[in-house]
C-alpha cells in the first residue's frame, strides 16, 4: 500500500501523501489530482493511477473519477458526496463502490 506519491512538477518531484488526495478527475489525456491544498495535472492514464493507489482507500466510481473513501461523506445510487463536491457514479461502477465499504442498514420495523 502506497502511503505517498511523488509527482513531477517542473523539474522537482513533489511528495503527496495519499491521505491528502480527495479525488482524481480525468481531463482528456491528463489526470487532475485534487488535494485540500492544491491541484496537480499529470500526463498519466487512469488505469495506472488505479493500480498504484490502495484499493482500500480509493475507489473508481466513473470512467473519469477515482474518489478517496476517507474523504467521502455520503453516497446514493447517483452521486458520491465529498465535503464541497458532488461526483456522479456511473451505473457500471455502482456495485464496486458498495463492495468497497461496510454498509449497515436499519432493519427495525416500527410497531403499530
Amino acid at each position: 500500500m502506497q502511503k505517498f506519491l511523488f509527482i513531477k512538477v517542473d523539474k522537482k518531484f513533489i511528495k503527496i501523501t495519499c491521505t491528502d488526495i480527495i479525488y482524481i478527475e480525468a481531463v482528456k489525456n491528463y489526470m487532475r489530482i485534487i488535494t485540500a491544498d492544491k491541484n496537480y495535472l499529470l500526463l498519466v492514464n487512469m488505469q495506472h493511477l488505479e493500480n498504484v493507489l490502495s484499493k482500500r482507500e480509493f475507489c473508481r466510481i466513473h470512467r473519469s473519477y477515482i474518489i478517496s473513501l476517507e474523504h467521502t461523506t455520503a453516497f446514493d445510487n447517483d452521486f458520491v458526496y465529498l465535503k464541497h463536491k458532488k461526483i456522479p457514479i456511473s451505473r457500471q461502477f455502482r456495485n464496486i463502490l458498495q463492495e468497497h465499504v461496510v454498509i449497515l442498514t436499519n432493519n427495525i420495523k416500527k410497531r403499530k
